[in-house]
């Protein structure tokens, strides 16, 4: 995030405030001036270039700031995620680092048959399964949009055969073989 910021405003200052073809002038001690010589305001007298700069200085930020916000939320859900193991499973910093799955999944199952907290399962037990069922349903679902072709992962480039997988174990190259006039599905 800082190298991003940091990335954004320095090339914008090379690209639009340094007068390179002054610069470049500068053989030796004779011919060159000091450094602010070569520095100018580019809203001073804006041409193509600097407006160029300027949009892509902009839609960067936006971006930057973005990226800021969204670490954010990423932080606090991560302290959520420490709280909850330090106070609620009584996992120490220092024992998240070697415990086993299956001592977290017994504490939840503990946790979960207490009463003292509860996590939102349709279920009457709570199992290794559902817990990792549970962590993993945003990929999971992201898999069945992909093989379920509700979200392809292909270019339509024409008279190429696309070579992933579809949901069926066949491929889109079987499909074009079967268009073409071969045996397919």
């Amino acid at each position: 995030m800082i190298t991003l910021g940091f990335t954004v405003v320095f090339s914008t200052f090379l690209f639009s405030w340094v007068d390179w073809t002054a610069l470049l002038e500068c053989k030796d001690e004779h011919t060159c001036h000091p450094f602010l010589h070569y520095v100018s305001n580019p809203m001073e007298r804006p041409t193509l270039w600097s407006v160029m700069v300027f949009i892509w200085f902009c839609l960067f930020s936006v971006y930057w700031l973005w990226t800021v916000l969204s670490f954010g939320t990423q932080a606090r859900d991560a302290m959520g995620m420490h709280r909850f193991f330090q106070h609620r499973l009584g996992i120490s910093q220092r024992d998240l680092q070697t415990i086993e799955w299956h001592e977290v999944v017994a504490r939840l199952v503990a946790l979960q048959e207490s009463g003292k907290y509860r996590i939102a399962i349709n279920k009457a037990g709570l199992t290794a399964q559902d817990i990792a069922c549970r962590i993993m349903r945003k990929e999971n679902y992201l898999i069945a949009l992909i093989n379920k072709r509700v979200l392809p992962l292909h270019l339509p480039v024409p008279n190429l055969p696309c070579l992933i997988a579809a949901g069926d174990g066949t491929s889109d190259a079987a499909a074009t073989h079967a268009t073409n006039g071969g045996e397919g599905r």
